[in-house]
């Protein structure tokens, strides 16, 4: 009797360090490799992959609505991330995972961004202090105080592509990667951006000056990206208005900027467009008719603001001279909508200590009719527009000569 007690004392024992080590392990989602779980939109296509994996041919998206048990669901509070396994096609890709969820007839969600670089698996992690905050609140941080649990978001997950243009309007070309083993992670470190500080834009001038080589990236929306008038954009006048002024034929600038991007697109792709073989020596950013479409307050658009340069900051760390402009009137009705981010551009240049254009104030004198012949839309400047652009950054970046 002494024997069978020892023996059911034993198995009793080895039981609560099983289900001990359970609660402690990383935790799979189950059938992540079941194709007909997954739904492909916005031109994303799925087959099989190679190692019970799924392969996503991109650009696109590809969305699945996960189910847990009320076992799996009590764990997630012991949950700090989520991981998962990638293979490219040997370029350098920007794929984005979301979670999201209905909240007051609103969507909340969080996205997190991942660089998938060369043909080789590579294991990627989040944090989930690492996802970005797509809601219409800046405090509502995922699973911290005042914000959102992960139990109410890791339901519907998504992957894909967050804008299907690149750069001055460019269309993705289609590539391959492949994903596997997605799980949520016990530990998980955050990550931190280094908030290196900037060369002064005095210096980035003064090389202009010297004749030496100077590389500038513009950086924003479909205004920068030149939507309506290609090659006559702002940046590639302000190429040649630099060149023959400075008589510098070793200037160079780079429209970066992605038609429809709002803050949260160019948090999510900083990490590939601000890394590879170039550190750019100045980079201007003006950006915010599309947070305003999306009708984010400018206490959001702040925050948003001051992650992306942040990330820039840490990404070219500490090379990269940043250059705020203040976001434009619109045409019509948009003409004072945007003033309000007008001034969070302002005070955030003034709170970080970086230089600022006042581009608004080139426009938002001339006054609601008189900005028209500078518009083809509501939105975008015209040629006329972008010549006024052109021209005074020129003489903004010359005045700190």
């Amino acid at each position: 009797m002494k024997v069978r007690m020892r023996t059911k004392s034993m198995w009793i024992s080895m039981l609560s360090c099983i289900m001990l080590s359970g609660n402690a392990a990383d935790m799979p989602l189950k059938d992540f490799g079941a194709l007909n779980s997954w739904h492909a939109w916005r031109g994303g296509k799925i087959a099989a992959g190679t190692e019970q994996s799924i392969l996503l041919n991109l650009p696109g998206t590809m969305e699945r609505v996960f189910s847990y048990t009320k076992q799996e669901e009590a764990r997630f509070g012991d949950f700090q991330g989520i991981s998962f396994r990638a293979k490219g096609d040997g370029g350098r890709h920007t794929i984005y995972l979301t979670v999201r969820t209905k909240l007051m007839d609103r969507t909340v969600a969080y996205t997190a961004p991942f660089l998938i670089e060369g043909r080789e698996w590579q294991t990627c992690h989040a944090a989930w202090s690492d996802f970005i905050n797509e809601s219409w609140d800046a405090d509502m941080i995922l699973n911290a105080p005042g914000g959102i649990p992960v139990s109410a978001v890791l339901w519907r997950f998504t992957l894909g592509n967050h804008c299907l243009l690149t750069h001055a309007n460019q269309r993705l070309p289609r590539y391959n990667v492949e994903f596997a083993d997605m799980k949520l992670l016990q530990k998980a470190e955050p990550r931190i951006f280094r908030n290196d500080p900037p060369p002064s834009l005095k210096s980035v001038l003064e090389k202009m000056k010297r004749g030496e080589k100077v590389l500038i990236y513009c950086h924003g929306d479909s205004i920068t990206a030149g939507t309506g008038v290609g090659t006559k954009r702002y940046p590639v006048l302000l190429e040649k208005m630099l060149q023959e002024h400075l008589k510098n034929k070793n200037i160079s600038v780079r429209t970066i900027a992605v038609g429809g991007a709002r803050t949260i697109d160019l948090r999510v792709s900083a990490e590939a467009d601000f890394t590879g073989n170039e550190t750019p020596d100045l980079v201007t950013l003006m950006l915010g008719f599309n947070d305003k479409t999306a009708a984010r307050p400018k206490e959001w658009f702040q925050a948003s603001m001051n992650d992306l340069i942040d990330r820039i900051s840490h990404f070219t760390k500490g090379k990269t001279c940043i250059l705020l402009m203040t976001t434009i009137p619109g045409s019509g009705p948009r003409f004072a909508t945007q003033d309000n981010y007008a001034d969070t551009v302002r005070t955030l240049a003034e709170k970080r200590g970086l230089p600022c254009f006042d581009m608004a104030a080139i426009f938002r004198p001339l006054g609601q009719e008189g900005v028209k012949p500078y518009f083809k839309d509501i939105a975008h400047p015209n040629i006329k527009g972008h010549e006024l652009l052109a021209s005074g950054l020129m003489k903004y970046l010359l005045g700190n000569l």
